[in-house]
């Protein structure tokens, strides 16, 4: 029995059922990644976190934001829209980049050597990945970067069906900010599927989830905090 059976013999159907970082995750959620699926925004961005959160110098990006800088959106250049100070104290940079709404790609860049890492399970282009290296060019020099920025190549293996792009990119992910050099390769993607599932579900936060019937449980206020504290009865 893989996790998804044993989330849904204990009727988790609909629920959320806890985060990573500031990722929620739900019943849904698992279902993209373990079943034979398209792998969800949420699951790839949480993914990405859990890899790197255990690195404080490196800054996973969410795949919004990182869309909106790679296709050389000039909001993202904004201090409105990202922080002027983003890359303080952080030498990596990583995220997952959703190219035309439909496929999942890997991007990596360090800061103190200038490398930019591309990964596409499809395999790479010259033409994307100078677009994906000029407009973070852009986008570093908005925050003081500056250029030039090189092209790190590493060769993978590639997927051969039409939706286990985003497993391909979490496995990347995974080896490269592990240290991993040389080849990259993805297991038989089940397996891989469901390993990952596991991951995810061992890591969750469910702080704010009761352990009995899996609803959200609401938080104090601040006030209601303050109140207990002083122990003030209404």
């Amino acid at each position: 029995m893989n996790v998804l059976q044993i989330m849904k013999s204990g009727g988790l159907h609909g629920r959320g059922i806890g985060r990573i970082g500031p990722y929620p995750l739900y019943m849904e959620s698992f279902e993209s990644l373990i079943e034979n699926n398209e792998v969800s925004d949420e699951i790839m961005d949480a993914l990405f976190h859990l890899f790197s959160r255990k690195r404080p110098d490196v800054l996973a990006i969410n795949n919004q934001t990182l869309g909106h800088i790679l296709e050389g959106d000039t909001r993202a250049r904004s201090s409105y829209f990202t922080k002027k100070n983003m890359f303080e104290n952080k030498t990596e940079v990583v995220g997952p980049f959703l190219e035309d709404g439909n496929h999942w790609t890997f991007f990596h860049c360090s800061i103190v050597d200038r490398a930019i890492t591309y990964l596409n399970s499809l395999g790479e282009t010259d033409e994307q990945y100078n677009k994906i290296a000029e407009n973070w060019s852009t986008f570093a020099a908005s925050k003081g970067y500056q250029g030039p920025w090189k092209r790190v190549l590493r060769k993978h293996s590639l997927q051969h069906d039409s939706i286990s792009c985003g497993v391909f990119t979490a496995v990347f992910a995974e080896a490269i900010l592990g240290g991993s050099g040389g080849y990259l390769t993805c297991s038989p993607i089940q397996e891989e599927r469901e390993r990952l599932g596991t991951l995810l579900f061992h890591s969750l936060d469910r702080s704010d989830i009761c352990g009995i019937c899996f609803h959200k449980v609401p938080r104090k206020n601040k006030a209601s905090d303050a109140n207990d504290n002083l122990n003030i009865r209404k």
